[in-house]
This record gives C-alpha cells, structure tokens and sequence, in this order.
C-alpha cells in the first residue's frame, strides 16, 4: 500500500522515518504494533486521497 501511495521507495522510506506531524510519531516506530500500523495505514489513505489534517 504504502510503494503504491508514494509511488517510489526512496520517498517512502524517508517518510517511513520522518517525524510525522499528523502522528507525531515516526511511522517505522508505530509499526511494532497492531493499532500503530492501523494509525500509518489511515495516514497512508488520508495521504493517497488528499486529506490535509
């Protein structure tokens, strides 16, 4: 989903680990959970469809 969002895996990747300010959180780090993988996922779709937060 995520390849498919950014449409190149560098880009990806730097967001992966960079400081969110919509989670304020690095995404990578939330990963290690169920319910942090479900906040990147919907960050993940706001960003794909365009919604600013």
């Amino acid at each position: 989903m995520a390849d498919r969002v950014f449409g190149n895996h560098e880009k990806l990747q730097r967001w992966l680990r960079k400081r969110s300010r919509v989670l304020n959180q690095v995404p990578i780090d939330l990963l290690q959970s169920e319910a942090g993988a479900t906040l990147v996922a919907d960050e993940l779709n706001r960003i794909a469809y365009g919604i600013v937060a």
